[in-house]
């Protein structure tokens, strides 16, 4: 599962997605890692990244746009997946024993 955070920054619309890392029982917020990409370190990226700044000079008191959750897959413990073909179909229930992962990111 993942959330799209969106901001107006400089004029443009900015949306990026991003994991959640806490648990689902845990109500009423949640956490992210973002690494922040910041401006005039990457010859590559010289302005930085847009949305990581911009979340990083947030304060307590500042709002940004949260959409989701969104996916097409979860896991409910003990091997137990629930998988949507698409968005409107319902999930069909798989379980398994063993799981291989590949994880790609920036972080």
């Amino acid at each position: 599962q993942h959330i799209y955070l969106s901001a107006t920054i400089n004029g443009e619309l900015v949306v990026r997605p991003y994991t959640p890392v806490s648990s689902d029982e845990e109500k009423g917020y949640m956490d992210l890692v973002i690494k922040v990409y910041k401006k005039g370190i990457h010859p590559k990226f010289p302005n930085g990244g847009k949305m990581s700044q911009h979340v990083d000079a947030l304060t307590t008191e500042d709002y940004i746009d949260v959409k989701g959750p969104s996916g097409l897959l979860t896991y409910h413990g003990n091997g137990e997946f629930h998988i949507k073909p698409d968005k409107k179909s319902p999930h069909e229930v798989v379980t398994v024993k063993k799981i291989g992962m590949i994880a790609g990111g920036t972080g």
